[in-house]
């Protein structure tokens, strides 16, 4: 398989996925100014997860469309602290996003 470039842009596609690109943007900004000790890589997970967790259109969670389940969260010790801050992280950013998409 060769990959070739055609130099041809299509509108049409990029307008689809740039609809998720600013919510996206301001979750991560607000998760990097509420955690900054929190690394990129796992800032941008939470982002994605909040904005996967976040109830769509007619109540449903995109991410029980696609997996059939609720994500199971382990039995461990929530007291500790890098596990607080991520709670924390979260939970400012699923309401972050849910003022966005109301």
């Amino acid at each position: 398989m060769e990959l070739k470039n055609s130099g041809v842009e299509s509108h049409n596609s990029l307008r689809l996925g740039e609809r998720y690109y600013e919510p996206l943007r301001r979750i991560y900004r607000k998760l990097r100014h509420d955690g900054p000790e929190l690394d990129k890589a796992g800032i941008f997970r939470l982002a994605l997860k909040a904005m996967s967790d976040t109830v769509g259109p007619e109540d449903v969670v995109p991410s029980y469309l696609v997996f059939g389940s609720l994500p199971k969260f382990p039995a461990v010790n929530t007291l500790l602290p890098d596990q607080r801050r991520r709670m924390k992280a979260l939970e400012s950013t699923r309401t972050e996003y849910a003022s966005i998409v109301a």
